[in-house]
């Protein structure tokens, strides 16, 4: 799971997401230990998780927004409230 966590959204990041929008976690630490959690919850997430890694590392994996058609490298992911998981293109 190391090679896996290094592509969770940064503090940096979480930091821009808590100005943004409500996040159910009180701290960085907290929403990271949330994460843990999830994949540790998911074996075939953690497998699936771990082949998605190694192609956003080799930027294989894109994301088009519709409305400008403009498609981005994906840089990380994390899982939100509900345990979905959430994409991230870099800023």
């Amino acid at each position: 799971m190391e090679g896996i966590t290094k592509y969770i959204v940064n503090e940096y990041t979480y930091e821009r997401m808590t100005e943004m929008h409500d996040c159910p976690w009180s701290s960085y630490i907290e929403f990271y230990d949330w994460n843990i959690k999830c994949l540790s919850e998911s074996q075939d997430d953690a497998i699936w998780l771990h082949s998605f890694c190694k192609r956003v590392a080799t930027h294989k994996i894109k994301l088009m927004d519709e409305e400008s058609c403009s498609c981005f490298s994906a840089c990380g992911f994390y899982y939100d409230h509900d345990k979905n998981i959430v994409l991230v293109n870099p800023r």
